[in-house]
């Protein structure tokens, strides 16, 4: 039975400033300006972060004023009085000694939203400043916090005028091609604002040619196309229909078939209906590229959760937070299922039933499934018991076939490790549906033999004779490759070949904290940053951490900008020029910025811009014709048990360097054009996944085949598929 409750709004018009001050902060290391080669590459989530490149001090006095802490951006410090020292966020921050009376009367009084603590020491004073510094910088850009300075004869601090970089300016490799009008670097005269109200929109002499979009197309804040942009075929209707009566669904298809588009409408459907719905995958990559989360972040799981018994994670559940948050929880979404292991599906639901104390499959809440069993599979499975946590031993170091508990001697077949193949997939009583029409290929034949690949397992000799000498168009194309470091050194050569300076753009990673959170400790994690800076949950993200571009680059596009226009996570162009910042230009709430998060994303740009130093954004010609200027997209995810929920965000501009992919960073692509590499695969599914980012064989070259088979699909996998109903038109 579904426990009755009341669930909050969620506050759309919510003032992303106002919120900062509500998380402790802490001061981002300032990031090395070293230039950054092999973009575009695919970061092992398992792998340990370098060591961190030497750092210049002398750079930090070139930097804009949000890079700097607190303490460096000269807020007036006066000590003569002696203990407490007072730190002040009114007409004037910073820290004061004397009489308090005075204090407040001058630097309060009259000042909305003021904060301020009494201290017994400097640097707590300080660090008090730090954890309040956009209210601190926010306090500074106010106009009666200038006209204050100035009626005591204070200068304000200068807040960093939005012009471009030195090294830009001077470098002909990086003005826009002739089509632009002639980039002409204005001098100090020439920018400085005619008003308050123009500090951030110098007048420059760069105007670039009339938007492709014109402004026609919205953008989502998450990067996932608004769900009223999507149009669903019958089957694909069939599917949301199910779902929104009510059903446990497992909907599946090839490559192609619109899974993703399926799961952005019944999502905005559900919450319309104010639903509490929790999109996860099992690897970050899988679910940054959805707006969701991971199957562990979801379950408040570290990776080394199999070792705990389930009987204690059942206690554990009971007394934590988790708790709420599985009782909360109306719908669970799984994409890529084919990548969960069936001992964490099935640990999971067992959980779920006790702190939800209902003994249906995953407590009774909703289940919604979706993948491929055909592409990756579990990795590493059943490397621990499913109800004693002892470490399972293979019978073979390689290729095992079965695994058997140390502890309880019980055993684990390899052909198990699907989900499909657990217990708790019967107890959920799926209603499973194989979506047969694929949309990515057109051509019939091309069709065919990517459906052969995927249900067999292998490459039939005639296909391979198909695929290695067809006719194709494919120059300029982006090349899918098996391995990462074959990935970064194709990029790295083919960046280092164009000539001039490159620009380079380092991402904003924010973790904005509720208050209505700050007691669930878990989210303390997402606070966590790098060597690099850069939060440390966002390591595997799409965005690149640090980006380099160049004019005449070949780019990727990593979101979907347009998809009505074929602007679309994959669509492949080419850098002909950079546009000058211009406040005015960013996108904004409403316009074309949607959704709940739109103010916070709008912030985030524009934080985005003062972190570069508000460097040009690129102007990309696609390979469709269409010519757009590209600028900052925040991909934020919701996080915590409640609304108002915190957000994890990170913003950077959506491209990639264009040369070369792993087949990881592929998927999701729909590829124009594509040249694949698989020479060195090491997965039975790698063969089917890079091929089937090609939209036809005209647009596909590969380059080469494994030279071995792998044995074919796995029977269990065929018989499960086999098994569905037919649905036709």
């Amino acid at each position: 039975m579904t426990m009755a409750r009341s669930t909050p709004k969620r506050k759309v018009e919510e003032e992303h400033r106002a919120t900062y001050d509500k998380r402790p902060r802490t001061t981002t290391p300032f990031i090395s300006g070293s230039r950054i080669s092999a973009l575009g590459t695919q970061d092992d989530p398992f792998e340990i972060e370098s060591s961190p490149e030497p750092e210049d001090p002398e750079q930090n006095t070139k930097l804009p004023r949000s890079m700097l802490p607190v303490k460096e951006w000269g807020l007036p410090v006066d000590l003569s009085g002696g203990r407490p020292y007072y730190a002040i966020v009114g007409h004037v921050p910073g820290i004061y000694t004397g009489n308090w009376k005075d204090i407040e009367g001058t630097q309060l009084k009259g000042y909305k939203g003021n904060r301020t603590k009494k201290f017994k020491t400097v640097d707590d004073a300080w660090e008090f400043l730090e954890e309040h510094r956009h209210l601190v910088e926010q306090a500074l850009n106010r106009e009666s916090g200038r006209a204050y300075l100035a009626s005591i004869g204070k200068a304000p601090s200068a807040r960093p005028q939005p012009r471009p970089s030195a090294d830009i300016a001077h470098h002909p490799s990086l003005l826009p091609s002739s089509t632009y009008t002639q980039f002409q670097p204005y001098s100090e005269q020439s920018a400085t604002p005619e008003s308050d109200d123009e500090s951030l929109t110098p007048k420059i002499a760069f105007q670039r040619p009339n938007s492709s979009l014109n402004g026609l197309q919205p953008r989502t804040n998450n990067n996932i196309t608004a769900a009223s942009e999507v149009t669903l075929d019958p089957e694909q209707q069939r599917v949301v229909n199910l779902i929104m009566a009510g059903h446990n669904v497992f909907y599946t298809g090839p490559a192609g078939c619109g899974k993703s588009a399926i799961l952005r409408v019944f999502k905005k459907r559900l919450e319309e209906q104010k639903k509490i719905i929790f999109v996860t995958a099992p690897t970050n990559i899988a679910a940054l590229a959805i707006g969701g989360q991971t199957t562990y972040s979801y379950a408040g799981w570290h990776m080394e959760i199999g070792k705990e018994p389930l009987p204690s994670l059942k206690r554990r559940v009971m007394r934590g937070r988790q708790k709420e948050l599985f009782r909360n929880t109306d719908v669970l979404v799984i994409d890529e299922i084919s990548m969960v292991e069936s001992n964490f599906f099935g640990r999971l639901s067992e959980v779920m039933k006790s702190a939800r104390e209902n003994e249906k499959a995953f407590g009774g809440a909703q289940i919604i499934v979706t993948g491929d069993f055909c592409q990756l599979a579990p990795v590493k499975p059943f490397k621990y018991c499913f109800t004693c946590g002892a470490e399972n031993e293979p019978n073979e170091p390689r290729n095992p076939t079965e695994y058997v508990c140390g502890k309880c001697r019980h055993v684990f077949y390899d052909v198990d490790k699907w989900a499909f193949r657990g217990q708790a997939w019967k107890e959920c009583n799926f209603i499973n549906v194989n979506l047969m029409r694929i949309h990515r290929q057109d051509d019939p034949f091309f069709r065919c033999i990517l459906n052969r690949i995927r249900l067999d397992g292998i490459i039939q000799p005639e296909h391979k004779e198909i695929l290695l000498n067809h006719e194709s168009e494919t120059e300029g194309a982006i090349e899918i490759a098996t391995h990462k470091t074959l990935v970064a050194k194709q990029n790295k050569k083919k960046i280092d070949e164009l000539p001039g300076t490159a620009i380079e753009y380092r991402c904003k990673d924010f973790f904005l904290w509720k208050d209505d959170h700050r007691e669930d400790k878990s989210l303390e994690k997402y606070l966590q940053r790098g060597s690099r800076g850069q939060l440390y949950h966002l390591k595997d993200h799409r965005y690149e951490a640090e980006l380099e571009l160049k004019q005449d680059m070949r780019v990727v596009l990593l979101n979907n900008l347009a998809p009505g226009l074929g602007l679309v996570n994959g669509s492949q162009g080419s850098i002909i020029g950079f546009e000058l910042y211009d406040l005015e230009k960013l996108p904004k709430k409403d316009v074309p910025l949607t959704g709940p998060h739109a103010r916070y994303c709008e912030e985030e740009i524009k934080r985005f811009g003062e972190r570069n130093e508000f460097r040009p954004w690129p102007v990309v010609r696609f390979d469709n014709g269409l010519t757009e200027t590209i600028y900052a997209d925040c991909s934020a995810t919701e996080r915590g048990v409640s609304e108002p929920f915190s957000l994890l965000s990170r913003t950077q501009i959506p491209l990639m360097a264009g040369y070369s992919v792993t087949i990881h960073k592929a998927q999701g692509m729909t590829l124009d054009k594509v040249k694949v590499d698989l020479a060195k695969s090491f997965e039975t599914e790698q063969p089917y996944v890079a091929l089937s980012r090609a939209k036809s064989l005209h647009g596909l070259t590969v380059l080469s085949l494994p030279d071995y088979g792998f044995g074919g699909r796995n029977r269990e996998v065929k018989e499960f598929l086999d098994s569905f109903p037919k649905y036709s038109d």
